[in-house]
C-alpha cells in the first residue's frame, strides 16, 4: 500500500456507536471488529473503556507518525472539498450531527490523536492489524460483531459488485453479524451493489435488514446494513427488509 493514496479520515467512538447503534452496556461484553477503520478512535476508546476491538486495514503497516503525518498533508484538502461541496452534507445541532466545518475539523483532529496516542501500544497488543477485505487475516469466529465504516457501498466505482459479496461473504466468516455504514457511494447516490449484496445474502439463507441510525453527515446517509448468520429475516425488524427502499 502506498500511503501517498490514502486519504485517512478517522471517525470517534461516539461517532461509531451512533453510526452503528451500539450500546455500550450491551456490546462492550462483545468482541467487535473494525475493517477499514483507518486512524478511527473507536478502538482506542472502548478498549479504555474495557471493551475488546480489533481493527483490521491495511493503513496498520504504516508507522503512528507517518499516518499522521499523511493526515496533516491532505487535512486541508478533504475540509476544503467538503466546504466547497457543502449542501451534500447535513449540518446542525442534532443527535448525530455536525455543527459545521469546525466541528468535522475538531472532531477527525481528535480521533487522530486518539489513534495515534493508541496505536503503537496497540499494534504490539495485536488490536491493529495490517490488512484488506476479502481476506482479513482472522480467524474463522474470531469476533462476534464486524464493523465496516465507510468503505463498502461508498466506494462502490472503486470496489465492483463481486468484490462486495466476497467483502460481505468474509464479513460473515469472522463473525456471525456484520453492520455496513453507509450506504450511499461518495456521490451521494444509493449504492449499485445493495441489491446484489442483499440477494446474495438472502440466497445464504441470512437475516438482512437496512436500519435507519442516529448519524447523518453526509445528506440521506442515515442507514446501516445489517446482515447475520443467525437466520432469515424477520417481519417488522428495524427499517424493514433490506432492498424495500
Amino acid at each position: 500500500m502506498e500511503l501517498s493514496s490514502v486519504i485517512p479520515w478517522g471517525r470517534t467512538a461516539e461517532e461509531y456507536e451512533r453510526m452503528f447503534g451500539l450500546s455500550r452496556p450491551t456490546d462492550l461484553r462483545r468482541r467487535v471488529l473494525g475493517v477499514a477503520d483507518g486512524p478511527a478512535s473507536f478502538n482506542a476508546e472502548w478498549t479504555a473503556a474495557g471493551g475488546t476491538v480489533l481493527s483490521v486495514d491495511p493503513l496498520y503497516a504504516a508507522t503512528s507518525q507517518a499516518i499522521a503525518s499523511r493526515y496533516a498533508e491532505v487535512r486541508t484538502q478533504v475540509l476544503a472539498a467538503v466546504a466547497a461541496n457543502s449542501g451534500a452534507y447535513v449540518w446542525g445541532d442534532g443527535p448525530g450531527q455536525l455543527r459545521d466545518l469546525t466541528d468535522m475539523a475538531d472532531r477527525r483532529d481528535a480521533a487522530m490523536a486518539a489513534f495515534a496516542a493508541d496505536f503503537d501500544a496497540g499494534r504490539r497488543a495485536g488490536r491493529y492489524i495490517p490488512g484488506s477485505l476479502p481476506s482479513l487475516p482472522l480467524p474463522t469466529d474470531s469476533t462476534e460483531l464486524a464493523l465496516v465504516s465507510h468503505f463498502l457501498f461508498l466506494y462502490s466505482r472503486e470496489v465492483d459488485e463481486a468484490a462486495h459479496v466476497a467483502a460481505v461473504d468474509e464479513l460473515l466468516r469472522v463473525a456471525p453479524e456484520a453492520r455496513i455504514f453507509p450506504l450511499l457511494t461518495l456521490a451521494g447516490d444509493s449504492s449499485p451493489h445493495l441489491g446484489a449484496v442483499v440477494r446474495h445474502a438472502e440466497q445464504r439463507g441470512w437475516a438482512v435488514r437496512v436500519e435507519r441510525v442516529a448519524y447523518e453527515v453526509q445528506r440521506d446517509g442515515n442507514q446501516m446494513l445489517i446482515v447475520s448468520r443467525r437466520g432469515g429475516a424477520t417481519e417488522g425488524e428495524g427499517e424493514g427488509r433490506a432492498g424495500d427502499g
